[in-house]
């Protein structure tokens, strides 16, 4: 064989590999986008369950309005994938929501709960950064900043109420 056909062979070869690159990165973004969409769902549901054993009303208030957000997010992820991916169906081994939580029911002390979810908050915050960099869909990069800066404003409000709840068991 011929350098020439060699090289010709080795483009050829590269340039068949570079849709199916594109196929397994865009795979992976998808399932990316489903488990922090999933994860969302998850945090809703948790952040309902620890509001319940919150010991005030408006203690229970903010979490229950974070929970709001949360499912509000996960809706908003759902609905730009499906814009974005439509062909794309989502991993059904990623998929988890409320029998996640479920499967861990035992009450914990309100702060102990508090730091849980400030613990799953900052988890989705980071991978709401990592994942604002990565995709060039302007749509998406906004969307997905928006729900960075409100992580952000969640992880704010935990820790505010994390030290609000022992300041509270501490005096009671």
């Amino acid at each position: 064989m011929s350098l020439r056909h060699w090289v010709q062979d080795a483009l050829r070869s590269l340039w068949a590999d570079i849709p199916r690159a594109r196929d397994d990165e865009r795979a992976t973004l998808v399932t990316w986008l489903h488990e922090t969409c999933a994860a969302e769902q998850r945090l809703a549901v948790q952040l309902r369950r620890d509001a319940a054993a919150m010991p005030y009303e408006h203690f229970r208030r903010r979490l229950e309005e974070m929970a709001d957000q949360d499912e509000q997010h996960a809706h908003l992820l759902q609905t730009r994938m499906q814009a974005l991916f439509s062909p794309l169906s989502p991993p059904a081994e990623r998929r988890q929501g409320e029998e996640a939580v479920a499967a861990n029911t035992r009450p914990r002390p309100p702060w102990q709960g508090l730091r849980h979810l400030l613990a799953d908050k900052r988890e989705i915050y980071e991978r709401y950064r990592q994942l604002a960099n990565v995709f060039e869909d302007a749509e998406l990069q906004a969307l997905l900043r928006q729900l960075l800066h409100e992580e952000e404003v969640h992880q704010d409000q935990l820790v505010e109420l994390i030290v609000k709840v022992d300041s509270h068991v501490h005096t009671a």
